[in-house]
């Protein structure tokens, strides 16, 4: 299953298509990483992944992998 791209993603809470990936780990700073933050594009998430173990025994990432930042809920 693909992920969606960044412009078909909407926001399950206020229907906003103003979407950041979140970046989770030690990101590599450069210019272009630095442009899509200032643009609202990513938005860093910090150092630790969460995981849980789901039913079937394998583990799942439980942290959320976007941002709307037009009603600034986490999905």
């Amino acid at each position: 299953m693909n992920k969606p791209e960044d412009d078909e993603v909407e926001c399950p809470y206020c229907g906003s298509t103003d979407i950041a990936r979140i970046l989770y780990g030690k990101p590599f700073f450069s210019e272009e990483l630095q442009e899509q933050l200032d643009s609202g594009k990513v938005r860093l998430g910090g150092c630790c992944i969460h995981v849980a173990e789901a039913e079937d025994g394998t583990m799942v990432r439980t942290d959320p992998e976007r941002y709307c930042n037009h009603c600034g809920k986490e999905f």
